[in-house]
C-alpha cells in the first residue's frame, strides 16, 4: 500500500540522485519506525473501510523544528487530506514547493458522526453545535490552508483527481494524472528456464489467487461467496488466499460455512521479494475490491509478471481503474 509506494518512490529518487527523507508518526516500536523523520503519534481510525494509522499532530514548533533543520526543497504530501491536521503544520512552515498526491475516492465519517451531526442541525436548541459546527469550521479552514500553500496537484486517476477538485473546492485548479507505478524488472512475464510453479502449487488446478488485507472493502467475502458456486463447474479450482487483517475471524468462518477449506490455500503475508513467483505461479488473480479505493497495485504488478489473467470488479467509488 502507501508505504511500500512510499518506500520505493525514494529508492528511485535516490538512485536519481535526489537526497531523500521521509516525515510519519514516531512508532514505539523502532524497528517498525519507517519514517526517517518523525512528528506526533500514530492514531487508530477508521475511513474508506479501513483502519488507518496516521498522526494527527499540530505541533507547529516540531514542524519548524523540521524546516529549520533540513531546509527541504520540496515536500511530497501522500493524501495532504487524510488527516488534514499534520499535512497543514508542515505545510506553511518553510520556503518549500509543496506537491500533494490524491489516491482516495470515497473518504467517509463514521454514521455515528454523520448521525450526531445531523442532529446537531437540526434541534431547535443545539447544544452539539458548540463541538460540531465549529469543528466543521476549523476542518474547512484547514483544507483552504493546504489549498493556498500547494504549488502542485497529482493524482492516480481521474477519479480521484475529479473527487480531490471536490474537496478542496478547487474547480480549476490544475491537476496531473501520474498512475502508481511499479518496477517492472522485478515483476516480468514468465518464469526463469527450468523453474516450475511454487511448491504446493499443482499444474492440474486452477490456481487462483487474491493478495491484500482482509477487509471490508477488498471484498473477500465476496469472492469466497463466488467460490462455492464456481467449484461446481470447475472442480480442480484452488484458492491461494494470501493476506491477513481484521477480518480473520469472519473468513474463517465463513469458510467453514461454505466447506470450502478443502480447496483453500492459506499464504499468509507474502514477502516482497517473493510476490513476483508468486504471481508467476497463478494461473489468475483475482481483486474483487468494493470500491473506496485509488489505483490498486496487485492488479499492476500481477499483470506486468504476465502469468495472471485479472479478474476485478469495477466498483463506482474508487476501485481498480478500468
Amino acid at each position: 500500500g502507501v508505504n511500500n509506494y512510499t518506500q520505493e518512490l525514494k529508492a528511485r529518487l535516490i538512485i536519481k540522485g535526489g537526497e531523500v527523507k521521509t516525515i510519519g508518526p514516531r512508532i514505539k516500536d523502532a524497528s517498525r519506525n519507517l519514517a526517517d523523520i518523525t512528528i506526533g503519534r500514530p492514531r487508530r481510525y477508521k475511513i474508506n473501510k479501513t483502519d488507518m494509522h496516521a498522526s494527527l499532530s499540530l505541533n507547529a514548533r516540531r514542524a519548524y523544528q523540521i524546516h529549520d533543520q533540513e531546509h527541504f526543497d520540496m515536500l511530497w504530501f501522500n493524501e495532504p487530506l487524510v488527516p488534514p491536521y499534520t499535512s497543514a503544520t508542515l505545510i506553511g512552515g518553510g520556503n518549500t514547493c509543496n506537491i500533494g498526491i490524491f489516491h482516495a475516492q470515497a473518504e467517509e465519517q463514521s454514521r455515528v458522526f454523520r448521525a450526531l451531526y445531523r442532529a446537531a442541525k437540526t434541534i431547535p436548541y443545539q447544544p452539539l453545535d458548540r463541538f460540531f459546527l465549529p469543528t466543521d469550521r476549523l476542518y474547512r479552514n484547514v483544507i483552504a490552508y493546504i489549498s493556498q500553500h500547494l504549488q502542485g496537484r497529482v493524482g492516480t486517476t481521474t477519479d480521484t483527481i475529479a473527487y480531490a477538485r471536490g474537496r478542496m473546492d478547487e474547480p480549476d485548479e490544475e491537476y496531473v494524472v501520474i498512475p502508481n507505478g511499479i518496477d517492472t524488472k522485478r515483476f516480468t512475464p514468465g518464469r526463469p528456464p527450468g523453474q516450475t510453479r511454487l511448491k504446493g502449487w499443482n499444474d492440474n488446478d486452477v490456481n487462483m489467487l487474491f493478495l491484500g488485507r482482509w477487509e471490508e472493502r477488498k471484498g473477500l467475502p465476496d469472492l469466497l461467496n463466488a467460490l462455492a458456486l464456481i467449484r461446481q463447474a470447475i472442480p480442480n479450482i484452488r484458492l491461494k488466499l494470501g493476506g491477513d487483517g481484521p477480518m480473520r475471524k469472519k473468513i474463517f468462518e465463513q469458510i467453514d460455512r461454505l466447506g470450502l477449506w478443502d480447496i483453500v490455500d492459506l499464504l499468509g503475508i507474502i514477502r516482497d521479494e517473493d510476490l513476483p513467483e508468486v504471481y508467476r505461479s497463478a494461473d489468475l488473480l483475482v481483486a474483487p475490491s468494493s470500491g473506496h479505493e485509488g489505483w490498486g497495485r496487485v492488479p499492476v504488478e500481477a499483470l506486468a509478471s504476465g502469468q495472471s489473467p485479472d479478474v476485478a470488479h469495477r466498483a463506482k467509488r474508487g476501485g481498480v481503474p478500468a
